[in-house]
């Protein structure tokens, strides 16, 4: 028995050290995370991900945020499961760095936030959705569950039009305005849902996608999305070449970036 019981602390105090050992490691996460259910950043994922994080803050003064707990800003919830998935962290960084640069640095300056939150979910007044942006506190909120590498970049374009445009309010009013009145006669915004991820393309004319169709905010966020999104802008392009009100936004919006120095993979409009 009392071998038995010596070999039992051995191993007890060898589980002990350990733990003590990965906390002091982990630096900025602490035991309580870890026995919260948190996976610790020791994978080449997780040191991957705070790397990309690191450059994105020394190039761009972008700072990226892993959550890992139920946050609430406002009307806006954010959340995560449990253990984190440092693989989907990863693959989101990544693609936000790389989205980041194709941009001019003068233009990027003008439309990056200060901070991203990278969470599973996003909540806004109960309803899940994909992302949003936060100009009261310069924060674009990411949900990363699920979505293809084309929608993530999609969606990224489409928050960071908002970012830049929610810093100047009286250029955005002039350009709501300026849309408004070119949609069919009889269009009323707001019969559709609050969820990218339930959107679809083109679905009548005048608008990029279903989306769009919420208010003059997504409208405008739908067309640069998909013009600033790799895949997607011969698409919108060839359903404006047979869309005269579609046409029509997509030339005020493209005036309106042009004057903003719009520039991206090297081009300027």
């Amino acid at each position: 028995m009392s071998t038995w019981r010596g070999r039992l602390q051995r191993k007890l105090y060898s589980a002990t050290l350990g733990a003590v050992l990965l906390a002091n490691s982990i630096g900025l996460i602490g035991l309580c995370e870890i026995a919260a259910g948190i996976k610790a950043p020791t994978s080449s994922q997780a040191s991957h991900a705070k790397e990309i994080a690191r450059q994105v803050k020394a190039q761009f003064h972008v700072q990226i945020i892993f959550s890992s707990k139920q946050q609430r800003f406002k009307d806006v919830v954010v959340a995560w499961d449990s253990p984190i998935d440092w693989r989907k962290m990863d693959r989101f960084a990544t693609l936000l760095s790389g989205e980041l640069r194709r941009y001019g640095s003068a233009y990027r300056r003008k439309l990056a936030p200060s901070k991203v939150m990278l969470v599973d979910y996003v909540f806004l007044r109960g309803s899940k959705i994909s992302a949003l942006t936060d100009n009261r506190i310069r924060t674009i909120f990411f949900s990363i569950d699920g979505d293809t590498p084309v929608l993530m970049e999609h969606v990224i374009h489409h928050e960071l039009f908002h970012s830049m445009v929610y810093k100047d309010q009286e250029k955005w009013g002039k350009l709501v305005v300026a849309i408004l009145t070119l949609n069919p006669p009889g269009f009323h915004y707001g019969k559709v849902a609050w969820d990218l991820k339930k959107n679809a393309p083109h679905p009548a004319p005048g608008f990029a996608s279903l989306y769009a169709e919420v208010n003059p905010s997504e409208d405008l966020a739908e067309m640069y999305a998909y013009y600033s999104t790799r895949s997607q802008r011969s698409e919108l392009v060839r359903w404006a070449s047979g869309d005269v009100y579609l046409k029509r936004k997509l030339a005020v919006l493209l005036t309106f970036l042009k004057g903003e120095g719009f520039t991206i993979d090297g081009a300027r409009l």
